[in-house]
């Protein structure tokens, strides 16, 4: 068999994913594919070349040894072609050109350290070539889009990061539990952990600190909405409390239709940060929109 043959970006991408993943069932949604469809191409790569990758079965998902120098080879080799690529277009067109597909977490936005939007407009003037495709996404679509490729370049979590992950913190979240003006808490003099048992909680479905973790722990989790929207609705709804981003919630605080619960006790911090896929530091346009966000963020930093 040619070696062209054996070394399918296609199917090594997709191993690389499953095994990122820990398995089928949870590669499913990074690659969009079902998981007939995944096994499928999992068999083709391991018939292509001659080796057992992977164990699958009741036991549990696990690389062989054979699959676990096959993962550290292709994601070498996978790695130096993205390299490659990035700088032969540079070399081509000698200027910013090309896609660059960005995903930042739907909470972001108004956050008054967040200077997503004078960055881009400070970006498109250095880039007036390049096409900017952007996305509102919640934490854990963000590094799910970045681990299967679809976007260059996201903003979410600090704790999102892979090994093939590259990463810079930008600013820092502080998340604090809400009730709405009709849940029976809301007029409460005094609101502890002894009250907060009973009540319904709303989480994401992720956790992004040891902090956040240790507060899901005491409440009762009966809905997951990882968008803030859909949390905040729930939350309104007065059947729930959730976490919020202080910054996002402050327009409903403002209206008397939120207010924190226990603030001392229940609040936790989630440091932002941007993320590229390791292989793609060279790419000229992540590289320019990267620095400019780190760039931008000490500034704004430095201000405060």
């Amino acid at each position: 068999m040619k070696q062209a043959d054996l070394q399918d970006p296609r199917l090594l991408r997709l191993f690389l994913t499953v095994a990122d993943a820990g398995g089928i069932s949870a590669a499913e949604r990074r690659l969009n594919l079902s998981r007939s469809t995944i096994s499928t191409n999992l068999a083709e790569l391991e018939s292509r070349l001659g080796l057992t990758l992977c164990k699958r079965g009741p036991g549990g998902f696990a690389l062989t040894e054979a699959g676990q120098a096959v993962y550290e080879a292709a994601s070498s080799w996978l790695a130096a072609g993205d390299e490659l690529s990035a700088q032969l277009a540079n070399l081509q067109h000698q200027k910013l050109a090309g896609e660059l597909r960005i995903g930042f977490c739907d909470s972001s936005l108004t956050h008054p350290a967040f200077c997503f939007a004078d960055v881009l407009r400070d970006f498109r003037r250095k880039a007036p070539d390049a096409r900017l495709s952007v996305t509102s996404l919640n934490a854990s679509a963000v590094s799910d889009a970045l681990a299967a490729g679809e976007i260059h370049l996201g903003i979410a979590p600090d704790a999102v990061g892979q090994a093939r992950f590259y990463s810079k913190p930008l600013y820092q979240e502080h998340y604090q539990l809400y009730c709405a003006r009709n849940h029976p808490l809301f007029d409460a003099t005094e609101v502890g952990r002894s009250h907060l048992v009973d009540c319904e909680f709303v989480g994401t479905g992720q956790v992004w600190s040891e902090q956040q973790a240790t507060l899901i722990e005491q409440l009762t989790l009966t809905a997951i909405a990882p968008e803030l929207e859909a949390r905040a609705a729930l939350i309104l709804s007065g059947t729930y409390v959730g976490f919020l981003p202080d910054h996002a919630a402050a327009p409903w605080c403002q209206q008397q239709r939120l207010k924190p619960l226990a603030p001392e006790q229940f609040g936790y911090h989630v440091v932002m940060a941007v993320h590229c896929l390791a292989s793609q530091k060279s790419n000229p346009l992540v590289q320019q929109l990267f620095s400019q966000l780190n760039d931008g963020h000490y500034v704004q930093a430095a201000k405060n």
